[in-house]
């Protein structure tokens, strides 16, 4: 069932780029965080990529209908899958190898996800709607998402940018530099 939920989110030519992406790191990696879920359609990627020892931990403020739904398909593929209530702003995450973030779209509080929990990802930070709204953020008031992403990875030195699509549904792929290094040796 979680195939056919995947299948059919690829049909979606405006994110099946990021679908696809999600899917294809979920594959490589033993843990992974998310910070909102909306209708779910990013953790089906997640799931349906996921290896078999996978852990997905999501976090949002609310709960769907579809998120809960979702959580029973992966309970059934035997998915492991824990869907918590939290402000992501507000939380410090267990180590992981992957945090992908679709939350709220402005610079604050990306800023605020990203600067506490960064240091616990090991390998990837995937950023979910980077530019959807253009220069400024969700809220007219607020700066876009590529305003933190920028003062993140010149600050903090330990990341840089692996992948910005800006064709689709505007995705940004952070990647620790321990990886980097470790490719180039």
């Amino acid at each position: 069932m979680l195939k056919d939920i995947y299948l059919d989110l690829i049909k979606d030519d405006n994110k099946s780029l990021l679908y696809k992406t999600v899917h294809r790191y979920a594959k490589k990696v033993r843990h992974i965080t998310e910070f909102g879920t909306g209708k779910g359609l990013v953790t089906s990627a997640i799931l349906w990529g996921q290896g078999k020892y996978t852990k997905l931990i999501s976090y949002d403020l609310v709960g769907t209908k579809e998120v809960k739904e979702l959580k029973d398909v992966a309970k059934t593929e035997r998915k492991y899958f824990s869907y918590l209530w939290w402000d992501t702003t507000q939380l410090i995450i267990d180590k992981t190898d992957i945090l992908v973030i679709d939350t709220k779209h402005n610079a604050n509080h990306l800023w605020a996800e990203l600067y506490d929990n960064a240091p616990m990802v090991d390998k990837y930070i995937i950023i979910c709607g980077t530019e959807e709204f253009g220069e400024f953020g969700e809220d007219e008031w607020h700066l876009w998402l590529g305003a933190s992403i920028k003062k993140f990875v010149d600050e903090s030195g330990k990341c840089r940018v692996k992948i910005k699509d800006s064709n689709w549904y505007w995705f940004t792929i952070l990647e620790r530099k321990w990886i980097i290094e470790k490719t180039c040796q």
